[in-house]
């Protein structure tokens, strides 16, 4: 009973019998074996969720009925959501943008991974390159991840890039302009 209710540090007292002895040492080893797989579980299961957590992409993964499994903490900020609220929930209580809840659901049902860029227009404007793959468990499609990756930095850079380029180059027309006047000038009156 104690093995079966997960108390693995627990062992089986060594009988007198010696019959016994083998079976007892057998699940001794058994548990002992267990309990440090476990661990080991517990462990990679902490590495990832930290992992998860710490990234500055916002990840999603949700299942083949479009119900949140997980979401990190990075997402849910940038949504506005409480993640310990939309866990086991369809996708429409993440989030109300429809762009995304559209590739969502396109995903998962055409079972095809996608590369998309979405604009979300709230409180500040944010441009973010969604990628997707597919959760997949013995050939079948089980869900689907999503990696949201926050490019309003970069739209911004380039646009101030494009309008210093557009302002350089007006800037440079008007004397460049003038010069090719003055040159034509004194090229005729030198005939």
């Amino acid at each position: 009973d104690f093995f079966s209710s997960g108390h693995l540090r627990h062992r089986v007292k060594e009988p007198k019998e010696s019959g016994l002895r083998d079976i007892v040492y057998a699940i001794n080893s058994m548990a002992a074996e267990l309990q440090k797989q476990m661990g080991t579980i517990r462990n990679q299961k902490n590495e990832l969720a930290t992992i998860f957590e710490s990234l500055s992409d916002g990840l999603l993964a949700v299942d083949s009925d479009g119900k949140v499994i997980d979401v990190n903490q990075t997402l849910t900020e940038w949504l506005g959501a409480n993640p310990k609220q939309v866990k086991g929930k369809p996708v429409y209580e993440l989030t109300r943008y429809p762009d995304i809840q559209r590739l969502i659901y396109k995903v998962i049902e055409d079972e095809k991974p996608v590369e998309k860029s979405i604009v979300l227009h709230g409180m500040e404007i944010r441009h973010l390159e969604v990628r997707s793959n597919l959760l997949q468990s013995e050939g079948q499609v089980i869900g689907a991840i999503f990696s949201f990756r926050d490019t309003t930095r970069l739209q911004q850079l380039e646009h101030l890039r494009t309008d210093f380029v557009a302002n350089v180059s007006h800037e440079l027309k008007t004397p460049i302009t003038s010069i090719i006047g003055y040159a034509e000038t004194l090229k005729e009156s030198a005939l």
